[in-house]
């Protein structure tokens, strides 16, 4: 977040020649990389414990990494196997080293769908259709996981949605739970 920030307002200040917005920036990095990080490690390290010194040990300031963390919340991505349009993305996903993403068959989950659906391991996260795929693009790379942000974006997610509904993405009936086969 911190980086962003600066990014965004160096940016403008190249854009707009408005030194006040560099120095805003320099402010930035100076307060996050001073004040900021020693108080928020004093105060994580106090509250997490052993946790936190494990996440930072991993985790370094203002370089973003390009993998998911290992350790990132599971989710689970259900994708219908029988479906012609959804079909293609579970098997996508699976090609795909991730981190903590589970695809499974729409046809056994509990309820029944109708749109590819994505629920976080913890339950807070439950988004369907293409904001479910924004949420599955999380668990790859960086790279991956920024599309996904802008895919979930109030405004834009619902003209991609909207798009993809027209182009043959609307909703669709799949059928009940599949059986299980043995391996």
């Amino acid at each position: 977040m911190q980086l962003c920030a600066v990014l965004i307002l160096a940016s403008a200040a190249l854009l707009t020649g408005e030194l006040v917005l560099l120095l805003a920036a320099l402010t930035g990095v100076a307060f996050s990389s001073g004040i900021a990080a020693w108080n928020e490690k004093g105060h994580l390290d106090d509250r997490f414990g052993p946790a936190w010194r494990e996440y930072r040990s991993t985790v370094r300031d203002w370089i973003p990494r390009w993998h998911a963390s290992a350790d990132r919340a599971s989710g689970t991505l259900y994708a219908s196997v029988t479906c012609d349009p959804c079909s293609a993305v579970g098997p996508w996903f699976a090609r795909r080293t991730s981190a903590g993403l589970v695809v499974a068959a729409a046809e056994n989950h509990p309820s029944e769908l109708r749109r590819i659906r994505y629920e976080s391991a913890d339950g807070r996260v439950v988004a369907q259709g293409t904001r479910a795929i924004g949420c599955a693009l999380e668990h790859l790379t960086l790279g991956w996981a920024v599309l996904g942000w802008v895919m979930r974006a109030p405004v834009l997610a619902s003209v991609i949605a909207l798009v993809t509904d027209a182009c043959g993405g609307a909703p669709r009936s799949i059928p009940g739970r599949m059986s299980e086969s043995p391996d």
